[in-house]
Parts: structure tokens; sequence; C-alpha cells
């Protein structure tokens, strides 16, 4: 998995999500004034659009689960070495 992060605190908040949309970056999380008030994060889907606003845990645990199904996932398409079929 792979994450980009980028902190552009002096830009309209609108022109970084057009930015992260035209480089079509598959998640955004956006935190502003109102999102740090509440220890929340808001959350936007290149595909989904606006998706809202979650807590902190709540992120953290959709990231862990989308990790575990790519996990999954690459794990099953790749054959097992030597070592791996030993193991089992």
């Amino acid at each position: 998995m792979f994450a980009r992060i980028d902190f552009k605190a002096l830009e309209p908040e609108i022109e970084k999500i057009r930015e992260a949309q035209l480089e079509k970056v598959p998640y955004m999380l956006v935190i502003g004034e109102k999102e740090m008030a509440a220890n929340a994060v808001a959350v936007r889907s290149r595909k989904e659009g606006d998706l809202g606003v979650m807590k902190q845990d709540e992120v953290v645990a959709k990231l862990n689960e989308m990790w575990d199904a790519l996990n999954k996932k690459s794990s099953a398409e790749k054959p097992l070495t030597e070592q791996q079929k030993q193991n089992v």
C-alpha cells in the first residue's frame, strides 16, 4: 500500500480537492478547522465522492480493512514458493 501525504495549508481547500481529483488520487483525507475541532477527518473518494466526516479511529479501521483485503487479494494471486509450501 502506498500513501502520499500533502500538507497544503496555504491553498484554499477546494483547490486542493480539485487538484487531487485531476491527479486521480483514490482517497483524500481533508482536515479543516471543523474537523480539527471535532477530532475527525472528511473523507473523499475519487469514485464515490464525499464519504462524509469520520472520527480518526473509524478512518484507521477502514484503512486497515482495505489493507487486509489488498493483502489477501495479492497473496491469493501469487503462487507459493517452495519454502512457503513446506511451512503449510
